[in-house]
């Protein structure tokens, strides 16, 4: 039956949910790793910044595939192959994979600028990147290789007025999403020990719900999140010197 069914064998459900886990994450690095010679490739954006929308979407990918994965091969370990594929993903849990969605989708698109308005036709002749900075201090800010992306990004602003400032609906969305990832880790785990240590196996048949007050806490944060993609930053436009 394989590596995968001599671990289930075992009842070791956790074990082979890490290894399901620790298979994705390492296919996700390596796909990465091939475009961008960085580890973390997979969360490098077009403007070559690591994306706080990506890096959330990714975390809840894969916890909820591997776990619905291993949830199968459980059910398929019991000899429930005619329903091992009837694995319930809980509503709430899609609400939760829906708004992770529309932020990376809608996090481009709220940008004020992009790239382009970098571009040199749009100043005057002879102006430094450094200069196009000041002139433009809402457009987006972009670095000009991938290895200029910094952890750092997933925490600091995306334009040229506030790119080295502290974003605090950025650290916000931060902290709501490890708090909710480790919330909903705790019920799976709880769901697979109760699975595996169960004398007579039954299967899985849903994974665990979510409460509303989680999905009230990425609501809030994204909300923020998107919002403050809105507002224009302060900032002045200070002369160039000839």
């Amino acid at each position: 039956m394989g590596v995968g069914g001599w671990f289930l064998a075992q009842w070791n459900l956790l074990l082979t949910w890490g290894i399901i886990f620790a298979l994705m994450a390492a296919f996700l690095i390596c796909a990465g790793y091939n475009r961008t010679r960085r580890v973390a490739g997979c969360l490098i954006d077009a403007r070559n910044r690591m994306s706080l929308s990506r890096f959330q979407l990714i975390c809840w990918t894969l916890l909820v595939l591997s776990a619905f994965i291993t949830a199968v091969l459980y059910n398929i370990q019991v000899n429930l192959s005619g329903q091992a594929m009837l694995v319930a993903i809980p509503e709430a849990l899609w609400v939760v994979m829906w708004i992770s969605t529309t932020s990376l989708i809608g996090s481009p698109l709220l940008l004020k600028t992009t790239k382009d308005e970098l571009a040199k036709d749009k100043l005057p002749p002879g102006t430094s990147e450094k200069d196009a900075k000041v002139l433009l201090p809402g457009a987006a800010s972009c670095n000009d290789c991938m290895t200029e992306a910094r952890w750092s990004d997933l925490l600091q602003g995306e334009t040229n007025a506030n790119d080295r400032v502290l974003d605090i609906a950025r650290v916000q969305m931060f902290y709501f999403t490890w708090i909710a990832l480790l919330m909903y880790t705790y019920l799976l785990v709880d769901t697979f020990v109760k699975a595996g240590s169960t004398a007579e196996a039954y299967g899985i048949d849903s994974l665990p719900p979510v409460s509303g007050g989680l999905i009230a806490l990425l609501g809030i944060s994204h909300t923020a999140y998107l919002a403050k993609k809105r507002i224009n930053e302060p900032a002045s436009k200070p002369k160039v010197e000839s």
